[in-house]
């Protein structure tokens, strides 16, 4: 990869640049004689402050990459770094890759987002059945799962499955998590072994 630094001084601009005859000759025809100058020690462009911009361009045309130092004049501009074309290709990948990611974790957020959304639904639907919870006649291992007696299996699964999300100790932060999950895995057990 062939660099070309240039130092913008007050005198014009010093371009640090590997021999190449295509840019020297470039060089030669787009600034006079009077405003360039070949320092061979150490080997170096020297340009005067009116045709900086000319030889910047030049520059950016005949290297691969150019890398600007100091106070530009005015009217110059400097760009970062040029990036080489086949860089260039690989970095549009790179960001059409990255796009991509970003659009996946955009969906699964939402995706959480919404469980979330809904397993706060039935946690306030479990808390209000839990203050129905001490309804006189209903068998503990109902009011555990917080079913009504006779109710069909799906439900006692379902109901099982929503419980154990809510208060599994991987997932909740409740002090008696693990004390309620056993309470539930007993309940589920034995409604589901007595049917």
């Amino acid at each position: 990869m062939t660099t070309c630094s240039v130092r913008f001084t007050k005198e014009g601009a010093n371009l640090n640049c590997p021999f190449s005859q295509p840019f020297n000759d470039a060089l030669a025809q787009a600034v006079p004689v009077g405003h360039r100058r070949w320092d061979p020690d150490p080997p170096r462009w020297w340009v005067s402050p009116s045709f900086v911009a000319q030889a910047l361009e030049l520059a950016r045309s005949h290297f691969e990459v150019v890398e600007c130092f100091g106070r530009a004049p005015r009217g110059v501009r400097v760009q970062g770094p040029a990036v080489p074309a086949q860089g260039l290709v690989e970095l549009q990948a790179r960001v059409a890759t990255l796009d991509r990611t970003l659009a996946d974790l955009v969906k699964q957020v939402e995706l959480v987002q919404a469980e979330n959304r809904r397993l706060l639904g039935a946690k306030a639907t479990l808390e209000k059945a839990l203050e129905r919870q001490a309804v006189p006649g209903i068998p503990p291992d109902y009011r555990t799962l917080f079913i009504l007696p006779g109710a069909p299996q799906e439900l006692v699964k379902a109901a099982y499955r929503c419980l154990a999300l809510l208060y599994h100790p991987d997932r909740s932060s409740a002090r008696d998590a693990t004390e309620r999950m056993k309470a539930i895995n007993a309940a589920f057990e034995r409604l589901t072994r007595t049917r």
